[in-house]
């Protein structure tokens, strides 16, 4: 299966689970219905698929608990994530960037997908230009999977593009700035994933 042929029957799944959530998502189904260009090549400026991973431990105690990376370039705590590479499929590739970034260990698919099949989440937002890398503005449509891992083992964050990998209590999210991990906390309650 390719790709896009991937990418197109996840988004299906997803709007399936999260039909609300289909106004939000209307420059992601205009792509994915006209645009000839790879959805997943970093070089289509008008914009390509990411992925990212919502990683968990929710055996944690006292709390559950999620792990951030400090994004060096947008100075902000963030999921692990980034453009597609390879020929694996997008939920191996959020696997492989959270591996990479935080040096997490034992990572693994939250059981979640394997009864959709879907992303956890999709976020489409703008990407400003730069010029460095010599990209104008385009959009992220990126496909977060819900991942575990175990908050015991130790971190290393990736000296490249991270300042520092660290858990957080998953109540904390709550009163994040970042939008996407209350509406990621929201679909957790929702699927009976966290109280």
């Amino acid at each position: 299966m390719t790709l896009r042929k991937q990418a197109e029957q996840e988004f299906a799944r997803y709007l399936q689970h999260f039909p609300a959530e289909k106004e939000g998502l209307t420059a992601l189904a205009s792509q994915l219905e006209t645009d000839t260009a790879d959805v997943v090549d970093r070089k289509n400026m008008r914009g390509h698929i990411t992925t990212s991973a919502f990683v968990i431990d929710l055996a944690a105690s006292p709390t559950p608990l999620a792990l951030l990376i400090h994004h060096k370039l947008y100075a902000l705590w963030l999921q692990p994530g980034g453009h597609y590479e390879g020929t694996v499929p997008l939920w191996q590739s959020a696997l492989r960037e959270t591996e990479e970034e935080t040096g997490a260990q034992n990572v693994q698919l939250h059981p979640w997908f394997d009864l959709h099949k879907a992303p956890f989440d999709i976020d489409s937002h703008a990407i400003a230009a730069q010029p460095k890398k010599n990209e104008g503005p385009h959009i992220h449509h990126d496909f977060v999977y819900l991942l575990t891992a175990d908050s015991t083992l130790p971190l290393t964050a990736q000296e490249e593009e991270v300042f520092d990998a660290k858990w957080f209590p998953l109540s904390e999210l709550g009163n994040h700035n970042d939008v996407r991990f209350k509406r990621i906390l929201h679909k957790m309650r929702q699927q009976n994933i966290v109280t």
